[in-house]
């Protein structure tokens, strides 16, 4: 459809909404967000996706700067890694006009969209051939969302992205180990929930958002998360 363009804050969202908008405004933080909102004023935004938890601006404020200060009125949507029902209903009644829960599925981002500027039909679901046979069940890793991640980003984006969760999750391991769940821990955790979820890796994801959200700190959740790495490991080398 002709999208005029989109302000995104969620890398693997950016992919997705590349496919079919003319123009895309990534931002790293939500400020950016709301700055390239304000600076798009004369040609516009058809819609903007928000990640909820973000450095400097969180979504909720981003949104409320788009919508009072800037009175824009284009659709807002929310992403975020946190899909519990109550929560979802404060995005709603904050005035998101949808919420995209991580992990998310290409098609299931443009139908989104679709639905929201009402101008094409919606996208149907084509999935995905798994790229590679791990004994892992879908619990702990989804090899349709890993090979959507791989035939969206390209091999060498893909193989970039990889090193980066790595980094994270190696960087996340040592701090537990040496600092325990602190807050910075809990934040690192988060991050890496996200990114996780997105590239199919759903018992990583777990794993992070129990850091995040229980508070725990216990050899347990250690040897969980030294699991989820072995897995890790072992579906990157089976896909090299």
């Amino acid at each position: 459809w002709p999208l005029t363009g989109g302000a995104v804050t969620d890398a693997a969202a950016v992919e997705a909404v590349a496919v079919e908008a003319v123009a895309v405004e990534a931002a790293a933080v939500e400020a950016v967000a709301v700055e390239a909102v304000d600076a798009g004023r004369q040609q516009g935004f058809d819609i903007v996706l928000l990640d909820i938890r973000m450095p400097v601006m969180d979504g909720m404020k981003a949104l409320a700067a788009i919508r009072n200060d800037l009175h824009k009125q284009m659709p807002i949507v929310a992403i975020t890694a946190n899909a519990l029902e109550e929560q979802q209903t404060v995005y709603q009644e904050a005035g998101f006009d949808a919420i995209i829960p991580k992990p998310f599925r290409a098609a299931g981002v443009l139908n989104t969209i679709a639905s929201l500027i009402d101008s094409h039909q919606p996208v149907m679901e084509t999935g995905s051939d798994p790229v590679m046979a791990i004994d892992a069940p879908p619990s702990a890793f989804d090899k349709d969302l890993f090979g959507q991640a791989l035939d969206v980003l390209g091999r060498e984006k893909f193989r970039e992205s990889m090193e980066l969760v790595e980094h994270d999750l190696n960087q996340l391991e040592a701090d537990l180990v040496t600092h325990g769940v602190t807050e910075d821990v809990k934040s690192h955790a988060h991050k890496l929930a996200g990114s996780a979820a997105n590239f199919g890796f759903s018992g990583l994801s777990k794993t992070c958002l129990e850091i995040e959200l229980s508070g725990r700190n216990d050899a347990e959740l250690l040897d969980e998360l030294v699991e989820q790495r072995k897995l890790f490991k072992t579906v990157l080398a089976h896909q090299a």
